[in-house]
């Protein structure tokens, strides 16, 4: 790679402290250094509006451009072409959060992370074309894998600009794209837990006759915190476990051969049937995963209780074998739906359902496949998780995880994860 000068350090690192202060209209960010940098990378921003950030190492096919507005951007073209900025390697970066903005002219490219030179080179890949998206792995040095197959749930449109969102916590890699669920998965063998992040154009130059990688970068954004490795809480075999879970009378902790630990509820004929965990907290943006096999009837996640009125507001999210739908409880006793969408829910067969909350938006998908948006321009605020059957009903619930996004606010920067995942494997005994 080529060393490249660049005439400002557009980052920003805050450790201890963060104020924001606004001056004349601006916003000024003051950051107290720590004396543990090496803990905790706070949070890294470019805007590329400087030129060339110092730090930054690129590729002869890397350069900063302006767009016709007069905004600076990050340019790549051609094969095997890197940009990658020096910090997160002696820092010791490990889980964090990685936001930028990308346009896609032609071509493919991909993002690395965990990028890391200690035993000659070992990453993550996750990778972008109009329409195709992959997740491998480096490692060791020079060994290349797919860490699973992985479907893009839409098509990139080339020429705009689309807001991309990778968390890495643990094992566990979350991409959104335009507040879109694009994938989430568990790299269960030998996964990649330190390093830095990096772009990397993948196809031969435009006009090579191939349609070659041409792509901009804008606005990068790294947050990370070593509090999160306090707040996020780890079973080595299936995952993490948390406390708090109160099943009903018809639920039960049980094994299924070749499956592994789950809940399991069935009901007879009355409403009311829940296994709830008032301990496991969404915030207002924040993303709900689990595995669910519907046997028969219907079964519902109610989502962000509200600890101060009970059971009386919440969100219901609802499955039967053909339909979802997102309904809304009030604290008058009633309710609206949101929204309804027929989808191929197969009995007796496990899925993967995502339920991701950002801003006024609520996203439903079933394996991977964006089923059901709705809009509640009056959002509910933080609250907790329950799982109901149906009457008549009977399904069997796995791996259930809840990842807060919400980067911290100014006034707790020095406190607060920028992340907050609890993962429930059920893999021994009911968690306490």
């Amino acid at each position: 790679m080529v060393s490249a000068e660049g005439t400002k350090r557009s980052w920003i690192v805050c450790w201890a402290i963060l104020i924001v202060v606004v001056v004349g209209g601006s916003v000024a960010v003051l950051c107290q250094d720590s004396a543990d940098a090496t803990a905790n990378c706070g949070m890294v921003r470019e805007t590329f509006d400087g030129g060339v950030p110092d730090g930054w190492s690129l590729d002869g096919g890397w350069s900063v451009i302006q767009e016709p507005d007069g905004n600076s951007v990050l340019y790549g073209a051609g094969l095997w072409q890197w940009a990658v900025p020096d910090y997160g390697l002696d820092e010791g970066w490990t889980d964090y959060t990685l936001r930028f903005r990308m346009k896609l002219i032609s071509g493919g490219m991909q993002v690395e992370c965990r990028l890391n030179f200690e035993e000659g080179r070992t990453r993550y890949m996750i990778g972008f074309r109009e329409d195709d998206t992959w997740f491998a792995k480096e490692y060791p040095n020079n060994t290349y894998n797919d860490v699973c197959d992985v479907s893009p749930p839409a098509v990139l449109t080339l020429g705009e600009w689309h807001d991309v969102e990778i968390t890495l916590a643990g094992a566990r890699v979350t991409v959104l794209v335009d507040g879109v669920l694009w994938f989430d998965r568990t790299d269960a063998s030998d996964p990649l837990l330190q390093g830095t992040v990096g772009f990397e154009t993948v196809d031969d130059p435009p006009g090579s006759g191939s349609g070659g990688s041409s792509v901009y970068i804008d606005d990068v954004e790294v947050i990370c915190d070593s509090a999160a490795s306090s707040e996020v809480y780890n079973e080595p075999v299936d995952g993490f476990l948390s406390s708090g879970w109160d099943l009903g009378p018809e639920w039960e902790q049980t094994h299924l051969p070749g499956i592994g630990s789950v809940l399991l509820g069935a009901s007879g004929s009355e409403w009311g049937n829940f296994a709830s965990n008032p301990e496991m907290l969404c915030d207002t943006d924040s993303v709900l995963t689990c595995r669910i096999r519907l046997e028969y009837g219907g079964f519902q996640i109610s989502y962000r209780i509200n600890p101060e009125d009970g059971w009386s507001r919440r969100y219901i999210v609802w499955f039967t074998n053909n339909e979802v739908g997102i309904s809304k409880a009030f604290a008058s006793g009633q309710y609206e739906t949101l929204g309804v969408a027929s989808a191929r829910i197969k009995e007796n067969e496990w899925h993967t359902v995502t339920i991701l909350g950002k801003g006024e938006t609520l996203r439903v998908s079933v394996d991977n496949d964006l089923v059901l948006e709705a809009f509640d321009p009056l959002m509910l605020p933080k609250g907790s998780v329950a799982l109901e059957t149906w009457p008549d009903s009977r399904a069997a619930v796995g791996e259930i995880s809840v990842m807060n996004l919400s980067a911290p606010s100014p006034a707790t920067a020095s406190t607060s994860s920028s992340l907050m995942l609890v993962n429930e494997g059920f893999s021994d005994a009911l968690p306490e």
